[in-house]
């Protein structure tokens, strides 16, 4: 078994809508890039926590839904599961708080290579859904952009349906996310990228500091940049009875 490692990461989430009313805006971003995250043989989650944070709120039933993203990938392209790494990128919780994480990533790693790769999507809802890239023989380029169907609502000022198109680089960690609508018009750019610094045992507590701060900062800031959006009259979508695409 592979030795588990954890990545503090020190970077910056970059947002700018396109279109002919512009608006965009960058934050400094802290998370936690945790290598080997799942037991395959004993098909158990090895989530790591600390006195003061944990992954309580994704264990165990919060794996249910990738556990069987990565099943039915490895009986599709006959991939020997045992022979995987899985990876997550997600601020963790701090006490009996769960963390608010627009987004996070799980990176399937075979010999090396990415080859699955979800974006869980959270919305303000708490409503969740996975987009998976995957490319089970040469792993992801990259230098290349994978398109993936749009089936939640994530915003006020953006359709349900649509389409992302991702560009996912590990090393250095860069991931491009652009967003557009159902008539391929450009709505959102987005970029989530920076260092990583191994966290060792030790002293951390300017790291979690950060950490926690980006935790509490998070929902705040949707909320700012959503209000500024109303008030420069962004178009508004209602979320409705629910917000999965039909």
């Amino acid at each position: 078994m592979v030795s588990q490692e954890i990545h503090f990461f020190d970077g910056v989430v970059s947002h700018k809508r396109a279109g002919s009313k512009r608006h965009e805006f960058h934050y400094k971003y802290r998370s936690l890039y945790l290598t080997d995250v799942y037991d395959f043989k004993a098909q158990e989650p090895r989530l790591p926590q600390g006195a003061f944070w944990s992954y309580r709120s994704i264990q165990p039933e919060g794996f249910s839904k990738i556990r069987i993203i990565i099943n039915n990938f490895c009986i599709k392209n006959n991939v020997d599961s045992n022979r995987l790494r899985l990876d997550l990128f997600k601020t963790p919780d701090f006490g009996t708080r769960q963390a608010f994480n627009p987004v996070c990533f799980w990176v399937l790693v075979n010999q090396g290579k990415c080859v699955l790769f979800i974006a869980e999507v959270t919305n303000t809802f708490y409503e969740k859904q996975c987009y998976e890239v995957s490319n089970s023989s040469e792993g992801l380029s990259p230098d290349r952009w994978y398109e993936v169907d749009k089936t939640m609502y994530v915003s006020p000022f953006t359709e349900k349906r649509g389409y992302y198109k991702f560009k996912i680089c590990l090393m250095p960690f860069d991931i491009r996310i652009s967003q557009f609508s159902p008539i391929h018009e450009p709505e959102i750019i987005t970029a989530i990228r920076g260092p990583f610094e191994e966290m060792k045992e030790g002293p951390n507590t300017v790291r979690l500091i950060k950490l926690l701060f980006n935790s509490l900062a998070v929902l705040f800031r949707i909320h700012l940049q959503a209000l500024v959006l109303w008030i420069k009259r962004f178009r508004v979508f209602p979320h409705g009875d629910n917000g999965y695409a039909d």
